[in-house]
Parts: structure tokens; sequence; C-alpha cells
């Protein structure tokens, strides 16, 4: 014994019933207002660096023995450092993690940090109390269809041990109040589709579908955090609609970035890990600027992985093409090593689609040679085009959001905000948000759990954008890691 003192901070858990404030979910609460919010720079889409507040977001919430975060590293790979930041959950001893990658250790550490405290939210209600446990049938007028949201077929019910059940408008479900901005009023969405890890907290509730951080994001105001939630929301609904409706993208020219930056990352991936670099403008209907990033093995040695993925979506393309790169530079040396040690598991996903059921499990089946062909229709574009211009670039990130905002609008498409902060983001500045765009295509993980059912736009899009339509989706599990 040596009678030393440590000093561990303890941040407040609102769902401590001694001490917890959770206040109740409710119409009022879910009404949202774009404020002006002043950009420390046009082509900035962060008010505040995370990195300038690196110590002290680190000293709020890492800590081994009481931080939310309880494990925090850092190394580098794929020409860029990475972090991980694990995170505790609420009820259990489970983990979540979060990553950064960047060109400094202490972006990287801080930006696992912010992300892992995104998923913190992405859980289950921990700012409001969910109030509403109704059928569809009584809230029909409030609430947002869950058709709308991406279902499955009846013949998947049917399939032994599926975990979820068919959409019944006179089951009970919970439901947390989001803000429509096409209606300009509250709505309703079931609370396991804005709460991904809900099912687990109400096993006894009837689960609808497979859900995770779909559209959650985080930022130092609303304004920010529903902006690149929004960006997720068109990254991850662009990369899914080129693949199930099999598009042609044009090729993208890195040398026409006006930073320099991009040609040299391509450079240093292509160089440290012998995998060709090409990129795709995978831009949709809503003219907001998605890239898909596409490493195929160069060196034609036997026991490499063949191909990997990224993907990434961004107001300026040449940014989304640089957050593309900085996924998949990581990813290739952990995806070879994966392979090294799993390509039997991966040759027989390529047989076998159903053996696809984890999230690791999309990236691993892609290295497996036999399956490159799947590709053909990205590798056989012959046209290549310059990064699109920044489509927005004001000086105000309100105004920023609301044209944004505006390009969904005025496809049809409604833009819908639920407000995941819980007290413990509060304490650090933070707002946390998931955006909910009805019809997009959510991603998923595992062949079984795809969502593709009556979403029209994998026919009207490919349409509206003057590509082939599809006359029947791709079938194969897709590639996003």
């Amino acid at each position: 014994m040596t009678l030393t003192l440590r000093w561990h901070r303890v941040l407040p858990d609102p769902h401590c019933p001694a001490c917890g404030e959770l206040p109740d979910d409710s119409p009022a609460a879910a009404r949202l207002s774009i404020e002006p919010r002043i950009k420390p720079a046009r082509d900035r889409y962060r008010l505040r660096s995370l990195t300038a507040r690196a110590a002290d977001l680190e000293a709020a919430y890492h800590d081994e023995e009481t931080g939310l975060v309880r494990s925090l590293a850092h190394g580098a790979q794929g020409g860029l450092t990475v972090a991980a930041a694990e995170i505790g959950l609420r009820g259990d001893d489970a983990t979540e993690s979060g990553y950064g990658r960047s060109r400094d250790y202490r972006t990287a550490r801080v930006t696992a940090i912010a992300e892992a405290l995104e998923r913190y939210a992405g859980m289950e209600p921990g700012g409001r109390r969910t109030t509403v446990r109704a059928p569809y049938a009584d809230v029909r007028a409030q609430a947002v269809h869950p058709e709308t949201l991406g279902l499955y077929p009846a013949a998947a019910y049917r399939q032994p041990g599926f975990p979820y059940r068919p959409f019944d408008e006179r089951q009970l479900y919970r439901w947390v109040w989001g803000y429509s901005f096409a209606r300009s009023a509250p709505v309703l969405l079931p609370e396991s589709y804005v709460y991904y890890r809900s099912r687990r907290t109400h096993p006894d509730e009837p689960a609808l579908v497979y859900e995770v951080s779909n559209g959650c994001a985080l930022g130092s105001c609303l304004e920010e955090a529903v902006l690149h939630g929004i960006l997720e929301v068109a990254e991850r609904d662009a990369f899914l609609l080129t693949w199930y409706a099999r598009m042609t993208p044009p090729r993208l020219d890195p040398a026409s970035a006006g930073d320099p930056a991009l040609p040299l990352l391509a450079a240093t991936i292509e160089a440290e890990t012998g995998y060709r670099v090409e990129l795709f403008d995978i831009t949709l209907e809503q003219g907001v600027p998605a890239v898909w990033a596409l490493a195929a093995d160069a060196t034609g040695e036997p026991h490499r992985a063949r191909a990997a993925c990224a993907a990434a979506c961004h107001p300026d393309q040449g940014q989304a093409a640089l957050n593309a790169l900085a996924e998949l530079g990581p990813l290739l040396p952990d995806l070879g090593r994966a392979y090294a040690a799993r390509a039997d598991l991966a040759a027989a996903m390529a047989r076998d689609a159903s053996l696809v059921t984890e999230m690791e499990h999309h990236a691993l089946l892609y290295a497996e040679p036999s399956v490159f062909d799947r590709f053909d229709f990205l590798t056989r574009s012959t046209q290549t085009v310059p990064l699109r211009p920044d489509i927005l670039g004001g000086a105000d990130l309100g105004a920023d959001l609301t044209a944004m905002i505006g390009r969904y609008l005025a496809t049809g498409l409604d833009v819908v905000v639920v407000d995941q902060t819980t007290p413990e983001q509060r304490a650090g500045g933070f707002t946390c948000v998931k955006v909910v765009v009805p019809g997009t295509l959510p991603m998923t993980f595992g062949q079984a759990n795809r969502r593709v059912h009556g979403l029209p736009r994998l026919v009207s899009v490919p349409a509206a954008l003057g590509r082939a339509v599809p006359r029947e989706l791709n079938p194969h599990p897709h590639p996003f890691p």
C-alpha cells in the first residue's frame, strides 16, 4: 500500500436512478430551427478544430478506470496515422469503437474519440425518454411509414431463424420524435430504426429491420451535425445504388484537384501497397459530390487480397476523394492479413452468399480473386471527368445546410432529423443527430439483411441520370467495408 491518490473524472449518467434527469421525448422537443453559423473559411464545414481541443477532450472522455472511452491507441498504416477509441455502453460489458485517420497522431486520436461518442448516442435513447408506444394505425398522421425506410420481401420472413418480423399496422411499436423539413413539423420514427441497439434493450419488442449508424453524426452545433449526417446518408445511398443498379460511373482525374494532397496520397498508397487506385464519380440526382475508391492488386502475386473499396461524400469532391482514400489506405494492410488467415472462408462466400453474415465479411469476400469480375460495371468505364467544384462554399454554415436540404426536397425526398444528443456529449460541447432520408438506400451488413424491397429509386435514379435501368438488381453482397 502506497497511499497514493489518483484523480478520475466521472461524467453523470442520465439513466442513473439517483441523479439522472432524462426528459421526456415530445413533439416540442423535436422542433428544430437552422441558425446562422459563420464559418472559419468558405471551404470549411467544421466550425471548431477538434485537434485544437485534443488535450481537453482526452481529459474529459478518456480514462481507463472511469472514462466513457476506456482505451485509446494509435499507429501508422496505409500512409496515414490510424487511432482507435473503445467506448463502453450502458447496461452490460459491451463496447463499440470509433476510428480516426489523419496525417498526424493528435488529429487521429481526437477523431476516434468523436466517432466513438457518435456511436454511443446512436445505440439507445440517452437524451430523451421514449414516450410513444402505439400501433402505426393510431399515429399514421404523424408517423413516417416504415416501408419508405426499406424493409424485406415476404420470402425473407419465411426463412428459418430470420430475426425480423413483417411490419404490421396494428402491432405496438416504440416511436421517437424527429423533425421533418418537408412537413416543417415533428414526425414519429420507429425507435428501433433510430437507435440501432434498442433491439437488445427491448428484446420483447418486434424488430423491424437490421439497422446500423446510418446518418448518425456529431458536430459542435446542430447545423454542423445535420450537414454531416446528410453527407453520410448521401455517401451510402450513392455507393449502394451504384452497386445494386450496376451503374457505370465516369472515372475521376486526381490531377484535376486543386489540392496536390489528393494525387500525392493516391501515389503513396500505390507505392506502399502495390495496389492500383481508381476513383469514380457516383454522384446522384441531388448533385451532392460522392466518390467510390477502388484498389485493385497490381502485382499479380498469389495469396494477395484482390480488391478493396471505400467511399465518401463532401460538398467539395476533391475532399470527398481525399476522405475515401483516407479510408482505403489503412484498410489494405488489415484486409491483406485477414485474407491470408481466412482465404478459405472468402472462397466459400464467393460460392455461397448466405455465408456473408458479418460486416467484415463484405471486404473479405472481395479479397477473393475469383469475384473481381463483379466490378466489371465499374472497370469498363471509359469516360474520365474532372472533380466537381464545391457545391456550397458559403460564409454561413446555416445557409449551406438550408441549401443542402433544399436539394433533397427538390427531388421529392424528405430530410428528417432526430436529436440524439446525450448529457455526456453536451458536456464536451457536442450535438449528435441521426439524419433519415426516407427512400434512400440504407447500409446493411450480411446478405440476408439487405434492404432493397419497395425502394423505387433503384429504378428511377438510373433513368434520371441517363444510365441503363437494371432489369434485375445486383444479387451479390455489396463490397462496402
